[in-house]
């Protein structure tokens, strides 16, 4: 996965289908012991930084409920711009905050909600209000939960 397809996308510059087939693959995931998971990211880094707003990840749910991203490719793409030096937000305003939670429940469906078609509209609903609309029942059940753990591998050379 390139860091720069995605910024491409975001940017208008790079069709859904596109960014998707270079997300496609990104990760490497593996059961390592039972019931843990192993899941590699692996992505190049772009040059700069890119500032991460509410109508991005607007864009990104879009695409999964139109169905042209799959919710793979999303996890991934959550995944690489939290852990990319490349991508910011600023946490402490209303729109990076809403982009900071939108993330974190699209990236990490394994703890919290499982990404159904409800589940991408209430984030939806919340990127485009601040109202989150979640509920205990949207939760993923407990014995539901597997043990994931998650790293990002940098690859310099281009060739992911």
């Amino acid at each position: 996965m390139k860091e720069i397809v995605l910024r491409h996308f975001f940017e208008g510059h790079a069709t859904v289908e596109e960014l998707a087939a270079d997300v496609a693959g990104a990760f490497d995931r593996r059961a390592v012991s039972a019931g843990t998971v192993f899941s590699e990211l692996h992505s190049v880094p772009m040059g700069g930084e890119f500032a991460i707003a509410t109508h991005h990840v607007l864009k990104l749910v879009d695409a999964a409920l139109a169905e042209r991203l799959s919710l793979e490719a999303l996890d991934a793409i959550c995944f690489c711009l939290e852990a990319s030096g490349s991508f910011a937000w600023d946490a402490d305003t209303s729109d990076g905050a809403r982009v900071a939670n939108a993330l974190f429940w699209l990236g990490t469906p394994e703890v919290n909600y499982t990404l159904t078609s409800a589940a991408l509209g209430k984030v939806r609903h919340y990127i485009l209000t601040g109202a989150n609309t979640f509920t205990p029942v949207d939760l993923r059940l407990p014995g539901d939960r597997p043990h994931l753990l998650s790293v990002r591998r940098l690859d310099r050379d281009g060739d992911v």
